[in-house]
């Protein structure tokens, strides 16, 4: 993207990508654990400084989104709080 930017005669520190990743709602602790560090190693690998999270109309259950917001959520703020 740099490259191609700076071909373009953009500068490409000041290019904004969006990157969308589509994935189902973890439906165990074990996929949530799964989520937040595929999650974080996509971050820290494109240095990704803004993100949003969309999961369009689901049909799940309200205790699993519930349980998402403790699992992943609660444990995605605590990393990054961690690394700032």
């Amino acid at each position: 993207m740099d490259i191609s930017g700076a071909k373009a005669g953009r500068d490409p520190p000041s290019i904004e990508i969006s990157l969308t990743i589509e994935r189902s709602l973890p439906i165990n602790e074990a996929e949530s654990q799964q989520f937040v560090e595929d999650l974080m190693r996509c971050m820290r690998n494109l240095a990704v400084l803004i993100f949003v999270m969309d999961f369009g109309q689901s049909t799940i259950h309200r205790t699993q989104c519930f349980d998402f917001v403790e699992q992943v959520i609660h444990a995605f703020n605590f990393e990054v709080d961690q690394q700032a």
